[in-house]
């Protein structure tokens, strides 16, 4: 996989690095601002939260968890119900860096939910 490090981003908070890939996990301007402002605030995932709307949020990337944090975080501010499924096709960087109870659980493994017939898709 290659070695990860940890590098701070200009507001103080802190990202990944991969070099494997060569890149950031997370903007380097910025993570934690960057996760609020482009995730929170442009899904509006933050202002549906804020009505105590449920929301459910399929993330494909956990990447360093910092969009499930910040989004969890606005969660318990209020009443609101939070359903949050992230797809990563690696954890290992995760592993034994987060709370046991917010550890990923079981092996990876393919999902197939199909809508039912003449279902919809979206509102």
């Amino acid at each position: 996989m290659g070695p990860v490090t940890r590098r701070p981003t200009r507001d103080g908070s802190a990202t990944l690095y991969s070099a494997r890939y060569g890149q950031p996990y997370a903007s380097e301007h910025g993570a934690l601002s960057g996760a609020k402002r482009v995730f929170l605030e442009g899904s509006r995932v933050g202002q549906r939260l804020a009505r105590g709307e449920t929301v459910r949020v399929l993330e494909v990337g956990f990447g360093t968890g910092l969009n499930f944090f910040v989004t969890a975080a606005a969660c318990l501010e209020g009443s609101a119900r939070l359903e949050y499924t992230a797809r990563e096709h690696t954890l290992k960087h995760v592993r034994g860096r987060l709370p046991r109870r917010l550890q990923p659980r079981g092996q990876p493994r393919a999902v197939d939910r199909r809508l039912p017939e003449g279902a919809r898709r979206g509102p």
